[in-house]
C-alpha cells in the first residue's frame, strides 16, 4: 500500500466521470461500492448519507468523499430531491483505468489489480480528507467543478492539463476547508440536524449583517444554551467562531476572484469596520487583506 507522502507527491488524477444532474423526489441510491474515488457534492436537497456504517446529514454545500470499495448509500428526505455535482476519479492513471466507463462494478467485471490506494485521512503529518466536508464558500467549489465539467468531453492535451490543474485546485479547497474550519459533521438526530442546518443557511443569507448569538439560536428554534451545545457538538466550533470563519472565507474569495474595494468587501462580509476586518483577517490568515490579494488575485 502506498504511503501517505507518496500518494500526495505522485498524485496525477484520471477523471472518469463529471456529472451535473437533478434526481427525482424521494430518491434512494445504494448500498453499493465504487471502483474508484468519488466526490458527491449536493447543491440542494436534504437527506442522509451512510458511509461505511456511519450516517451523516445531507444539506446544501456538503461534499462526500467515497473511497474505493467502501460501502455507501444515500437517500432524500420525504418530498425532497437533490441537485448533485459528481466527480469520479483514479488517483493516477492505471493500466485498467480506461476499461471502466462506469464508476460502479457490474456483475462479471474483473476485479481491479493492483488494489487501489485511497486518499489519506487526516494525520499528524499530512493533511488528509474526512468523509464529509461542509463548504463555507460553495460558489468556489461550483465554479471549479463547472470548469472541469466544461472541459471533460474535450479532446487534446490542453484540456487534459487544464482538468488536472483545476482538480488540484478543487482538492486544495477541500483540504483547506477541512483543516481551517476543523469541521467534522456528526449526526445528532434528524430534527436537531435540520434546525442547525437552518441556522447555517441563515448565517449565509445574512453574512453581511451584524448577527448575535440570540439571533442564531432563534433561527434554530432553540434556547441559547442548548443551541450552543448542539452546534459545537456538530461542527466542533462555537457558533460565533464558525460565523467569524465564514466571514473570513467569504472575504478570501472576494479578494481572490473580484476587484472590489477592500472597504466594500469588509462591509459585505459583515465586519463592523475596516479596523476589525484587518485585525480578524490577519489573525486567521497571517497577512493583511491587501497582501493576501496581491498574492492570490486571479
Amino acid at each position: 500500500m502506498q504511503s501517505e507522502q507518496h500518494i500526495w507527491e505522485s498524485l496525477s488524477p484520471y477523471i472518469r466521470l463529471a456529472h451535473d444532474f437533478n434526481t427525482g423526489i424521494d430518491m434512494q441510491f445504494g448500498p453499493t461500492r465504487c471502483i474508484d474515488h468519488a466526490l458527491h457534492y449536493f447543491k440542494q436537497g436534504k437527506g442522509s448519507y451512510i458511509i461505511d456504517g456511519i450516517t451523516y446529514p445531507i444539506f446544501a454545500g456538503s461534499v462526500f468523499l467515497i473511497r474505493p470499495g467502501i460501502l455507501f448509500s444515500f437517500r432524500a428526505d420525504p418530498g425532497q430531491s437533490f441537485h448533485m455535482f459528481n466527480l469520479h476519479f483514479d488517483l493516477w492513471p492505471q493500466a485498467d483505468s480506461k476499461l471502466f466507463d462506469l464508476p460502479y462494478a457490474l456483475i462479471g467485471d474483473p476485479p481491479r489489480s493492483p488494489q487501489l490506494a485511497a486518499l489519506p485521512w487526516e494525520s499528524a503529518v499530512y493533511r488528509g480528507l474526512p468523509n464529509v466536508i461542509v463548504l463555507s464558500e460553495p460558489a468556489l467549489y461550483e465554479e471549479l467543478f463547472h470548469k472541469i465539467f466544461y472541459r471533460f468531453n474535450q479532446s487534446g492535451l490542453i484540456p487534459l492539463m487544464q482538468i488536472k490543474r483545476l482538480f488540484f485546485e478543487l482538492l486544495e479547497l477541500l483540504i483547506a476547508c477541512a483543516s481551517e474550519n476543523k469541521i467534522q459533521v456528526k449526526s445528532i438526530g434528524s430534527d436537531v440536524d435540520e434546525y442547525l442546518q437552518k441556522t447555517i443557511q441563515f448565517m449565509n443569507e445574512h453574512i453581511n449583517e451584524t448577527l448575535t448569538l440570540d439571533q442564531l439560536a432563534d433561527a434554530a428554534c432553540m434556547s441559547k444554551s442548548y443551541f450552543q451545545k448542539c452546534f459545537k457538538r456538530l461542527f466542533i466550533l462555537s457558533p460565533m467562531n464558525y460565523l467569524r470563519l465564514q466571514r473570513v472565507k467569504k472575504a478570501k474569495y472576494e479578494l481572490t476572484y473580484t476587484r472590489k474595494p477592500i472597504k466594500q468587501i469588509a462591509k459585505e462580509c459583515g465586519f463592523e469596520n475596516l479596523q476589525q476586518f484587518y485585525r480578524i483577517f490577519r489573525q486567521e490568515t497571517g497577512c493583511p487583506p491587501k497582501i493576501y490579494r496581491d498574492k492570490n488575485l486571479t
